[in-house]
């Protein structure tokens, strides 16, 4: 199933880039401002093979591990120590 752009006035758009941090699914256009304005989030290209996806660093303070898991709770991606954390088996 194709994602929509979350833009209400772009919502008959396809999709084909997600940011974790805003948790909104965005068309080129959209994307295009949302880089603009937000520099430091990270964009998620649709489609893409889910190893590629995969490759940055968590952004959560004092996490230097690389993206493993999609956490379905809370709709991100994280690190293993975001896992430990929210099953409380660690301090995160």
């Amino acid at each position: 199933m194709e994602k929509k752009c979350s833009f209400s006035k772009h919502i008959d758009i396809n999709a084909i880039y997600y940011c974790q941090e805003c948790n909104v699914y965005m068309c080129n256009k959209c994307a295009n401002y949302h880089s603009e304005f937000l520099e430091n989030h990270h964009k998620y290209e649709l489609g893409k093979e889910k190893k590629e996806i995969f490759t940055s660093f968590c952004k959560e303070k004092n996490h230097t591990i690389k993206l493993q898991f999609f956490c379905q709770t809370h709709n991100q991606l994280c690190c293993a120590a975001c896992i430990s954390k929210i099953k409380g088996e660690g301090n995160g």
